[in-house]
């Protein structure tokens, strides 16, 4: 039985391994904490510069997987994502759900708000509900 996990450890063959660097690794962790400064605080533009988070001008021409921001896309240049969040969460109407305790009820409002990147349609007949 030792054996048979020993040539488990051994056989890297059906993994995708890669090195990164540490600089690289540490702007992406900056980078998924602007999102979630977005998150939690674009309705009031609070902690939403980029340099709070120690990202550069330099690092706007970079790309940057999003994580779990629901664009519709995995990576983003910063630049990108940075304009996106500020139509999403700084637009003229905010949304602030992050306080809410249900994960799946939290994702859902993630998703809807952020999929249509701060522009909502709806019908008429949508917006004459109340």
């Amino acid at each position: 039985m030792r054996d048979y996990f020993r040539s488990l450890a051994k056989d890297t063959t059906g993994y995708n391994t890669t090195n990164t660097d540490r600089e690289t690794d540490a702007k992406q962790v900056k980078v998924l904490q602007l999102i979630n400064a977005f998150r939690f605080c674009g309705h009031q533009h609070y902690n939403l510069d980029p340099a709070y988070h120690n990202l550069t001008e330099a690092d706007f021409q970079e790309t940057f997987n999003v994580g779990s921001f629901a664009i519709g896309k995995e990576t983003m240049k910063l630049n990108d994502l940075y304009a996106a969040l500020k139509q999403t969460y700084c637009g003229s109407i905010g949304a602030e759900y992050m306080h809410i305790i249900d994960t799946e009820e939290k994702l859902w409002l993630q998703q809807c708000i952020e999929s249509v990147v701060g522009h909502a349609s709806f019908t008429r007949d949508e917006k004459a509900v109340s």
